[in-house]
């Protein structure tokens, strides 16, 4: 009921997220008028806020946008809209509408009490071309140039060459190790070479490693991206590992991977190869190890009967609707709240549960 919300000058009500265009959206409706709103007469102000994204942007493509209520349509200029959520840098109108208006019977401007928003958002198609993004590349390419670097990783009876100012942004973890920032040769006997190599070219802005290595050493780039907490590269190759290397013959030792380095979207996908082909996941040489874990194996019979109660239906089809995400769903929901999105399958559930808003 519009006329229920708060409206002393300057409170905000902020709708549900809504999904559009690979962007997270809200909008923000100031009843009794925001800041910039006139001090004159009460006049409404509506904004919109981009909120998360399914990619890593700070802002989006250039968009069109417009707000509309009733037969009153206000269009913006054409922008990019931070992905930030802050109220701040949200983009609207601080005069939409006068509020007695709103209220006014003879206008139709509520309906049953509800006032009814409508916006429009569409990417601007640009008139001129611009250049990509080389960014990334450039960076990998300064692997390279070993008299720029100030750190060498002597890793298997090879030197790799590095850069501090690169690892502290991308890869924390690897200097908290070192702990002397003077300290310029670090041992790291145990690793393979080359894929520590294929390691530092991801932290450095490769998107994701190529099927071929994924194929060749994906869980040992995997355990090295675990152990050095990039959790965005841990990401990346656990999904690039079930999509491109799992099947029957190799779910079972994914499995119990999957399970020692918490990573849920490659155990789910392991999940689902045992129960589409039990027998020869339970023939292959890695079934042994699951045997061993009593959790493993309670965590199957479970995953079973979460998959009967999701088919069957719940009281609740809120907490039921979580409950039977996959993680990539999962994973999405998050991003988009700008949550962390690292964890347990368990872990994950918890957090959505816990910012979940249902209308």
């Amino acid at each position: 009921d519009f006329e229920e919300l708060p409206h002393e000058r300057g409170a905000v009500v902020v709708t549900p997220f809504v999904r559009c265009l690979g962007f997270t959206w809200q909008l923000m409706l100031y009843p009794g008028g925001g800041r910039k709103s006139s001090e004159r007469e009460r006049r409404l102000t509506i904004g919109l806020k981009c909120v998360g994204a399914t990619t890593q942007v700070t802002q989006t493509p250039l968009m069109k946008y417009s707000i509309q209520v009733m037969d009153r349509l206000r269009s913006g200029a054409p922008c990019r809209f931070p992905v930030s959520g802050r109220t701040s840098d949200g983009r609207g109108f601080p005069n939409f509408i006068k509020r007695s208006h709103v209220l006014d019977p003879n206008k139709d401007n509520l309906v049953d009490g509800v006032f009814v928003v409508y916006v429009h958002v569409q990417i601007q198609k640009r008139k001129f071309w611009v250049p990509q993004s080389s960014l990334g590349e450039s960076l990998v390419k300064l692997l390279e140039v070993p008299e720029d670097s100030d750190i060498c990783f002597k890793v298997g009876g090879s030197d790799i060459r590095a850069h501090r100012c690169i690892l502290r942004l991308r890869a924390p973890a690897i200097l908290d190790m070192i702990g002397d920032p003077t300290e310029r040769d670090i041992e790291l006997p145990e690793l393979d070479p080359v894929v520590f190599k294929t390691f530092l070219e991801l932290v450095y802005g490769n998107d994701a490693p190529t099927p071929s290595q994924v194929k060749e050493f994906g869980l040992d780039l995997l355990k090295v991206a675990d152990r050095f907490d990039c959790k965005r590269i841990k990401h990346a190759i656990e999904s690039e590992i079930a999509e491109c290397v799992l099947n029957a013959d190799n779910a079972a030792e994914m499995l119990t991977v999957a399970d020692s380095l918490s990573c849920p979207l490659l155990k789910e996908a392991a999940i689902g190869i045992f129960e589409g082909d039990q027998e020869a996941v339970m023939e292959s040489e890695g079934w042994a190890t699951v045997e061993e874990s009593r959790d493993l194996l309670v965590e199957l019979l479970r995953w079973k009967g979460r998959r009967r109660k999701s088919k069957r239906g719940t009281d609740d089809p809120r907490d039921d609707d979580i409950e039977s995400m996959k993680v990539s769903m999962l994973r999405t929901k998050l991003e988009e709240r700008g949550l962390d999105v690292d964890g347990t399958r368990e872990m994950l559930v918890r957090r959505l549960k816990g910012e979940e808003e249902w209308v």
